[in-house]
């Protein structure tokens, strides 16, 4: 798992995506968010899209599997700053 000086880890997930690829995140009702000096891929919870973190979860996987390179970035940036999360949204825990 990736560590992170505390100041470093907003820096990081700001770069994560660019203001046009969060602006779809969020119309899809999800989004990248810090947590413990770490990054989960979580449902916005102030939308209904997605009842759980984990339907979320299923959603970008499936845009990953259909070549959306978006979701394909999400998924980069989770296994390369993120891994426990990265295992967790794709399968490979």
């Amino acid at each position: 798992m990736s560590r992170f000086i505390r100041g470093d880890v907003m820096s990081v997930l700001e770069h994560a995506l660019n203001v046009d690829e969060e602006a779809v995140a969020e119309s899809e009702g999800w989004g990248l968010f810090e947590s413990e000096d770490d990054f989960q891929l979580q449902k916005i919870d102030e939308m209904d899209t997605f009842k759980t973190d984990e339907q979320a979860h299923v959603f970008v996987k499936s845009r990953v599997d259909e070549g959306s390179a978006l979701h394909i970035k999400v998924k980069t940036f989770l296994e390369t700053h993120s891994k426990h999360e990265h295992d967790i949204v794709f399968g490979d825990a």
